[in-house]
């Protein structure tokens, strides 16, 4: 029976504890580098529009060239490169 009690003690604080280092993180959940090159610019609007509707994300605009030269691992947990200039899928 007191195993059980430490059990679930140790459960609670376990919860508890992952509650709170969550709540103290400063880092959105989603941190996107959006690659600006090879887009048209009404596709990128879009794009823009839907990131910015989604709560706890937060993206920025960058150049291939700046990506080659930045760490962008250690600072964006996504790298969107969206080309236009692409055949569609259905013509391979």
């Amino acid at each position: 029976m007191i195993y059980k009690g430490i059990f679930i003690l140790y459960c609670i604080i376990i919860s508890f504890s992952g509650i709170g280092q969550e709540s103290l993180s400063n880092k959105p959940a989603i941190r996107i580098a959006l690659v600006s090159n090879h887009i048209e610019e009404q596709e990128l609007l879009a794009i823009e529009k839907l990131l910015q509707s989604k709560t706890n994300w937060t993206y920025t605009l960058r150049d291939l060239k700046e990506i080659k030269n930045e760490d962008l691992f250690n600072r964006f947990t996504h790298i969107w490169y969206h080309r236009t200039d692409t055949v569609p899928f259905e013509k391979i």
